[in-house]
């Protein structure tokens, strides 16, 4: 059935991109675009010089579940609350049409609760440079992050501690539609403290118009999930977007293969597949603008990887940024998920239907629920993980920031009753300040043509 999906969805990706060039232009913007755009930057920087601090402060509270640094996990008859902060004070220098320069820093832990943690480091440190007059080529050195598509393979790990990493990223533009990205380096702390920890890859871009087009990459990974020397997992995808009138489409599929130590340490190779299928619905209903949507991602997994002698199958996207796995935080991926008694469910399939409405112009409201089942457990076992339900309330407050209050809750099914011995639901609920706050100098307006 794995594999039967993952070709099906490599046909709609190539058949649906055409028919998007013929579509008609969506002007509404996307929920949680507003969101993003506290964290980023234009393309072309208004700001000679600009200095400001980012991140987030977060309250939150949960009941039967955890989570700290080293990870999160359904924990019956407990519960906790504390302040999660993230902080990062930058710096960003446009001194000419051809030179960037971005420093910034981070702090991130836990604290007024238990357990407390923190992590300080330098998140960001790059330049950006972009020959005269060659504007189709820049180069992008030093320490930084890589987010690409809907970043469920690769992405910034924005909720929490960030991801980033010491490379260089060739940007060349041959045609104005059309982006090749080179990319290469190592992880960056505090991430993993080991150069060998490595990311490589290309990304190709090729925008149709406004909501479409189709991309293309290929990822090979030696990161610090990967314990054993020689260990690399290679991700071969395509993305593509389309948008019919008020509809908008997404899929994605990835194939992976590569090299793996199973449980006695010998190497094997990876064959493992997974994707995600996303339609998005706007609608106006009495003056008032709806969001309604509905999507399927799949993991492959195995009985092997179930009983704990190999992983080669388990689809990974451990680097991913992505809303797919759902709002607690749980899940980490599609490859599966593991009880704190070790008991393992191998490959994720998540069924997702939501609503959003703009209560407000400035604030929005959405309910999201998540159908979560397992490829493969052990022998007898359930294969239904559970349903979450998401509520969310985002007040954006202008001049860059936002107030983000949310309500989770884990109805959980038969593998995690049977594997704990409890009938326990998981909740998880925050209230988070999100904020985008700086001051600079403004670049020089540039004279009009034809005068002096």
């Amino acid at each position: 059935m794995g594999m039967r999906f993952f070709i099906l969805m490599m046909l709609m990706t190539l058949c649906s991109w055409p028919l998007s060039g013929w579509c008609e232009e969506q002007t509404l913007p996307a929920h949680g675009e507003i969101i993003q755009q506290l964290q980023e930057s234009p393309e072309e920087p208004p700001y000679l010089l600009k200095v400001g601090v980012s991140g987030y402060l977060r309250g939150e509270g949960s009941n039967n579940f955890t989570y700290s640094l080293a990870g999160s996990g359904y924990t019956p008859d407990s519960g906790a609350g504390r302040l999660a902060y993230r902080i990062i004070p930058y710096l960003e220098w446009n001194p000419t049409a051809y030179l960037a320069i971005t420093l910034q820093g981070q702090g991130y832990g836990f604290t007024l609760g238990s357990p407390r943690e923190s992590q300080y480091s330098l998140y960001q440190t790059y330049l950006e440079l972009s020959p005269l007059p060659a504007k189709w080529i820049s180069l992008k050195l030093g320490r930084q992050e890589f987010v690409y598509g809907s970043a469920f393979i690769l992405g910034g790990n924005s909720f929490y501690n960030g991801l980033t990493f010491d490379a260089a990223r060739l940007r060349i533009t041959p045609l104005a539609e059309l982006t090749l990205d080179l990319l290469g380096g190592s992880y960056a702390a505090p991430q993993s403290r080991y150069f060998r920890d490595s990311l490589v890859g290309a990304y190709l871009t090729y925008p149709l118009r406004e909501g479409s087009g189709i991309e293309a990459y290929y990822l090979r990974d030696q990161g610090p999930q990967l314990t054993h020397s020689g260990e690399q997992l290679e991700s071969v995808g395509i993305r593509g977007t389309a948008r019919f009138g008020p509809a908008s489409l997404e899929i994605e599929p990835v194939y992976q293969s590569g090299r793996l130590a199973d449980s006695t340490g010998r190497v094997e190779k990876i064959d493992a597949w997974g994707g995600h299928l996303d339609v998005t619905m706007d609608a106006e209903i009495k003056g008032v603008r709806n969001t309604f949507s509905c999507g399927y991602a799949y993991g492959s997994g195995s009985r092997d990887a179930a009983d704990g002698r190999s992983t080669r199958r388990e689809f990974s996207n451990t680097t991913n940024n992505s809303s797919l796995i759902g709002d607690m935080g749980l899940f980490h991926d599609l490859s599966g998920v593991t009880t704190n008694d070790g008991i393992h469910a191998s490959g994720l399939q998540i069924a997702t239907a939501g609503w959003g409405i703009d209560l407000l112009k400035n604030l929005n409201f959405t309910a999201t629920g998540r159908s979560y089942r397992a490829a493969y457990t052990q022998a007898g076992m359930s294969r239904n993980l559970g349903v979450e339900s998401d509520f969310i309330l985002t007040w954006n407050m202008g001049d860059g920031t936002a107030l983000i209050l949310a309500y989770d809750h884990f109805f959980t099914g038969g593998f995690f009753r049977e594997a704990t011995g409890s009938t326990s639901d998981m909740e998880y609920g925050y209230a988070m300040l999100q904020f985008n706050l700086f001051t600079g100098m403004k670049k020089p307006a540039s004279p009009a043509k034809g005068n002096p």
